[in-house]
């Protein structure tokens, strides 16, 4: 015994295959309370509230937040670098011109 081939979700293209086309399904029709409530609830945000997360970026927050600490870290060691070798230059002219008696 073949099995029969039944094309549920296609239409065949071959005129051979045509009758063993399932007929199309017929979508329900909602009535009464329940059409009232498939359009109310597609209305209320606060569904929308509950579902979506508060800060959309959260996750990138929690996976960035380490490498950013170990940038800020290395950002303030370059900063005291490039002011110490600013001040350098200061330090030595003001260490050979002499000072004052008072």
């Amino acid at each position: 015994e073949e099995p029969t081939l039944r094309f549920r979700n296609y239409a065949p293209a071959s005129a051979d295959l045509a009758p063993a086309a399932a007929p199309a399904a017929e979508p329900l029709a909602l009535g009464g309370a329940g059409a009232a409530e498939e359009a109310g609830a597609a209305a209320p945000a606060d569904d929308l509230a509950n579902v979506l997360p508060k800060k959309q970026d959260f996750d990138l927050k929690r996976d960035v937040e380490p490498k950013l600490e170990k940038l800020e870290r290395r950002t303030q060691r370059a900063l005291v670098a490039l002011l110490s070798k600013q001040q350098e230059p200061q330090q030595q002219g003001d260490e050979a011109t002499p000072v004052a008696a008072q």
